[in-house]
């Protein structure tokens, strides 16, 4: 990414690019500048894909994201990075 405008990289990364987006939420997710633009350029995604799965939350505690409905399914950190693993191998398969 060296010499890149890594706002458009990440938007186009984000937004028109990647399969999913797989957000951890927490805390220092939230606070992050650069999270937050990666965070909109997926809900901007996730706008168009018309309720499609784009957005794969995993759940580090219990802080909210704006524009992050509570109402999304997610995956709690504390089942584990490997039983997270399988998850997201089965959904990438999918």
């Amino acid at each position: 990414l060296w010499g890149k405008n890594l706002v458009d990289t990440f938007d186009e990364i984000f937004r028109k690019r990647a399969r999913y987006c797989v957000i951890f939420v927490s805390e220092a997710y939230k606070e992050h500048v650069w999270t937050n633009h990666e965070r909109q350029s997926a809900q901007a995604r996730a706008l168009n894909e018309k309720g499609e799965e784009y957005i794969l939350p995993i759940k580090v505690d219990d802080v909210e994201l704006d524009g992050m409905p509570p109402t999304t399914g997610y995956v709690s950190l504390k089942q584990g990075i490997n039983k997270i693993a399988e998850i997201l191998i089965q959904k990438l398969k999918s």
